[in-house]
């Protein structure tokens, strides 16, 4: 995927930010590209750039500093895989392909086999008429913990996360199928503890090549998946044929479903649903 930052501290652990040739500012202001609501940040705290050879990471003369790996940084610091830059309130870990880090290299884009799983929320609509504002708010707020949770112990990262819905990518098929058959089972625990406020989730996954573009992913990898997921019911995963076929080895049981259209998606792949409720499908 080419170099990028994570978070893996607060409510958005497992965001991904892709980075390009433009500098990134880290900050308090809602100008910054990623924002920190945190009184101890500076307006423009830090900022990760490019400087020809390769990424640097820099605090912009702030009085509580910034530092990677726990040590506070007094000039642009030159970053590698895995370093963490750190600020009140934030921790982000840096990323980044052997393609990126060599000496003059210049980051572009490339190709590279990816799993994507959208999710949604069922029922949610419904719920809000029913019990109102403030309760489908505490719902939502349960949904994305539980989302998020299980993203990170996957290794997942968060592209985006609109209203119910979910756009998650994963290096590999048995991270995304593992992580949404421990995404419905913690759901259904959930729900089982708490059935006045439910948590009923639809899942769709699917693997290609997709096309980086600004903060993501273009593609019919992409499409699909969502496709998928808009076609779930109730605690159900979708997953295309080609992640089955990368699966299939691991044991997870699937049905094959038929007489599914997905929209705009000519050539519609065939759809099998997970069996999440045997005891472990996906070692």
């Amino acid at each position: 995927m080419g170099a990028t930052l994570i978070e893996t501290t607060g409510e958005r652990k497992g965001q991904l930010y892709i980075l390009e040739e433009a500098p990134l500012v880290i900050g308090r202001s809602t100008e910054a590209d990623i924002v920190v609501p945190n009184a101890l940040v500076s307006r423009k705290h830090a900022r990760v750039s490019w400087d020809g050879q390769r990424y640097v990471v820099e605090d912009l003369g702030t009085r509580n500093g910034t530092l990677v790996n726990r040590e506070q940084i007094s000039a642009p610091r030159p970053l590698t895989d895995g370093d963490e830059i750190i600020l009140p309130g934030l921790v982000i870990v840096f990323r980044s392909s052997d393609e990126t880090m060599m000496l003059g290299a210049k980051p572009a884009p490339r190709l590279t086999t990816l799993t994507f799983l959208f999710s949604d929320l069922r029922d949610y609509s419904a719920f809000v008429e029913q019990r109102g504002d403030a309760a489908a708010a505490e719902l939502i707020r349960d949904y994305r913990v539980l989302m998020r949770e299980q993203i990170a112990a996957a290794e997942g990262a968060e592209i985006k996360t609109e209203g119910d819905s979910f756009y998650v990518v994963f290096d590999t098929a048995q991270q995304a199928v593992r992580c949404a058959i421990a995404i419905q089972r913690m759901a259904a625990r959930k729900t089982a503890e708490r059935t006045d406020r439910p948590i009923h989730i639809g899942i769709g996954i699917n693997t290609g090549e997709p096309v980086p573009e600004g903060d993501g992913f273009v593609g019919s990898a992409v499409n699909v998946a969502a496709r998928l997921a808009q076609n779930a019911k109730a605690s159900e995963i979708l997953v295309s044929e080609v992640v089955r076929g990368l699966v299939r080895a691991s044991g997870a049981p699937m049905d094959e479903r038929t007489g599914i259209t997905l929209k705009n998606i000519e050539d519609v792949p065939r759809i099998f649903a997970v069996d999440w409720t045997e005891r472990d499908p996906v070692a």
